[in-house]
């Protein structure tokens, strides 16, 4: 294995944040045992990793090794094919980390390097080179955005009070680390419940920082019913908003929404896709209820339904946004639809602020709803979690994996 393509990975990881929804990718040049140029893809619209290590190696890049994370580009999108770049540049060879799922890509790059005479090696770090886009792939791959789930809660496990107060559960400290997710995301999304009840901004705000960009704002809000005066409608012409509505939404709704700068996503009523998660169709376990009546399994077959119906529209939701290229979705809420991320199976990653104080009551609002697991064994496991101090708050991020 090449030090050289490590290197190229860990120059990919410096365009976190700022390349979505391109990849994240590096590349490095080397002649004669020498690196002689490097580079990375630094910004969304920018010059692609292979263009800016060109650049850097100059007339050093004939007859040089090119070490690349992703598999080079022969498209035409905000800048020219990266293949045409390293044919031009007249490069000996080129060693490919992993090949680009996209379907403008999807090997057509390595095999116009090979008809040039190029000498191609595939599968360097591979598996490191999918750990690093990983929320890319998902996209590309699953036709879905890197669902990110953030919620605040005392240590009781409350996200709000029996009577919906919840500001604020967390520190300062833990807000602004909540801000900092936002500045890594592509859109956030809540539920209709967390805007009436805290009326949110939903936009980035980092002491002393300019963001380059803000991410889309979503809202699920099925009548269209969101106050006129709310933050999110009063900021819409800034700051994009789109609100994910039911068919039967008043019109008059709908054209207020519209006149105010929203732009409005018809949600399907029912869809003929099964609940399932990576093609396997998952049913309630009705085992404990076996020598139960039938007003009981009536009752676990609605849930089941209502979960189903649930998964369908947000399945319908994430692949328009997957088209949109929306790569990172944040996900703050509220428990509605934490529950129904949790029952589809659709959270990659979880970041939960822990307040060491206490709620109580069985009325308080806990951070998933939903059907939730009927054996233990079902159970979802953070791979791995990061726990880390905030403030007061406890901090404990990771991704999510079955038990």
């Amino acid at each position: 294995m090449s030090e050289h393509m490590l290197r190229a990975l860990n120059l990919a990881k410096q365009g976190e944040g700022a390349v979505s929804p391109n990849p994240m990718v590096g590349c490095v040049l080397v002649k004669d045992g020498q690196i002689v140029g490097e580079g990375y893809h630094q910004v969304y619209g920018g010059p692609h990793a292979e263009i800016n290590a060109l650049k850097a190696a100059g007339k050093n890049a004939e007859g040089a090794t090119v070490y690349v994370t992703l598999e080079p580009c022969c498209h035409v999108g905000h800048t020219g094919p990266c293949t045409a770049a390293l044919i031009a540049a007249n490069v000996a060879g080129v060693v490919v980390a992993m090949r680009d799922p996209n379907p403008l890509v999807a090997g057509n790059g390595i095999e116009l390097l090979r008809k040039a005479g190029i000498h191609v090696v595939e599968g360097e770090y591979e598996e490191e080179a999918r750990f690093l886009n990983e929320k890319y792939l998902t996209r590309v791959e699953k036709k879905r955005p890197w669902v990110i789930a953030k919620w605040a809660m005392t240590l009781d496990g409350k996200i709000a009070s029996r009577t919906g107060s919840s500001q604020w559960i967390s520190s300062d400290a833990s807000r602004l680390r909540t801000h900092q997710l936002r500045e890594q995301a592509d859109a956030i999304l809540v539920g209709s419940g967390t805007v009436f009840k805290d009326d949110p901004c939903l936009t980035v705000r980092l002491p002393g920082k300019t963001m380059r960009r803000h991410p889309l704002r979503i809202i699920l809000n099925s009548s269209a019913s969101i106050p006129l005066e709310s933050r999110l409608v009063q900021t819409a012409k800034e700051f994009p908003l789109l609100i994910g509505i039911d068919a039967a939404a008043p019109l008059s709704n709908v054209k207020q929404l519209k006149d105010a700068g929203c732009e409005i996503l018809v949600l399907p009523e029912r869809l003929q896709i099964s609940c399932s998660h990576n093609g396997e169709r998952r049913r309630p376990d009705l085992r404990s209820q076996e020598h139960g009546d039938m007003s009981e399994r009536e009752k676990h077959q609605k849930e089941y339904e209502e979960v189903q119906k649930s998964t369908e529209r947000l399945k319908f939701l994430f692949a328009e946004l997957a088209r949109r290229g929306i790569t990172n979705l944040l996900v703050e809420g509220g428990g509605t639809l934490l529950g129904s991320l949790f029952d589809a199976k659709f959270m990659d990653e979880v970041h939960v602020f822990i307040a060491p104080k206490f709620i109580g009551g069985k009325g308080a609002v806990s951070p998933m709803m939903g059907l939730g697991i009927a054996v233990m064994r079902d159970s979802l496991n953070l791979n791995a979690p990061t726990v880390e101090m905030i403030g007061p708050d406890i901090y404990v991020h990771g991704k999510l994996g079955a038990s």
